[in-house]
């Protein structure tokens, strides 16, 4: 985490390729500022640091306003994570595009592993990493069951680099979906991408109570039912074992 004497000033000198990052954001404010403040102590800093507000009613937009010299401010009426997420890749000028949910924060040197990979393997369309969760509340034994203990092979948008021309390969985040990047990752999945899975942990998954996982439980069970049986149509309708997920 970045500590007090953070100065987002010493290194936002911009890197070639370029590198975008959109942090889409709703009801923030607890949790905005060290998830900004870690994109911007990156030792291989980004050119852009887009933050969209979607309909926000705390003070998020106040705290995100603190970095307005180092970021880019947008706020739209609440459309979902979808839409905001598509809207900051619509802003985005950079050669690789990541992503990192308000409540969450990256390793220092995340950007910097992600480059050297695509220095090292520049076949690669993009690179993830391990994502490990903390708990701002009391840990029970079904947060243990759902949400686990340990670093994870971190098939989330937290920890993705992506080269540009890969993601528009695989589209824009699908508003029908409240597991919107479930689906997303699912259609990358499909394309055969060149992807790279880092053994050091890239990013942190904050656990607070007001996670979207935590309060619309019954309605992302039900979403995932949906998902899984379209996974399954489309996998029999291409001939693929039922265990292909």
């Amino acid at each position: 985490m970045p500590g007090n004497g953070f100065d987002p000033m010493s290194n936002l000198s911009a890197p070639t390729p370029t590198i975008s990052v959109v942090i889409p954001m709703y009801n923030a404010e607890a949790f905005l500022a060290e998830a900004i403040e870690s994109v911007l102590g990156q030792t291989v800093p980004p050119s852009q640091v887009i933050v969209i507000d979607d309909g926000s009613t705390d003070q998020g937009a106040t705290v995100a306003r603190r970095y307005e010299k180092y970021i880019q401010l947008v706020q739209q009426p609440n459309a979902g994570s979808a839409a905001t997420r598509n809207r900051g890749v619509a802003l985005a000028h950079g050669d690789f595009f990541a992503f990192l949910d308000h409540d969450d924060y990256w390793a220092p040197e995340k950007l910097a592993l992600q480059m050297d990979a695509f220095r090292r393997l520049p076949h690669l369309d993009a690179v993830f990493g391990q994502l490990e969760q903390t708990y701002t509340i009391e840990k029970t034994e079904q947060d243990r069951l759902n949400f686990g203990l340990n670093a994870q092979d971190g098939y989330h948008l937290n920890t993705l680099l992506i080269r540009r021309k890969a993601f528009h390969r695989i589209g824009p985040f699908d508003p029908a979906w409240t597991i919107d990047t479930l689906e997303w990752l699912w259609r990358a999945r499909n394309l055969d991408l060149h992807i790279e899975m880092l053994p050091q942990v890239l990013a942190w998954r904050r656990i607070h109570g007001d996670n979207l996982s935590i309060r619309a439980r019954a309605h992302l069970h039900a979403e995932y039912l949906r998902f899984a049986r379209m996974v399954l149509v489309q996998q029999r309708s291409h001939g693929e074992p039922n265990n292909a997920v």
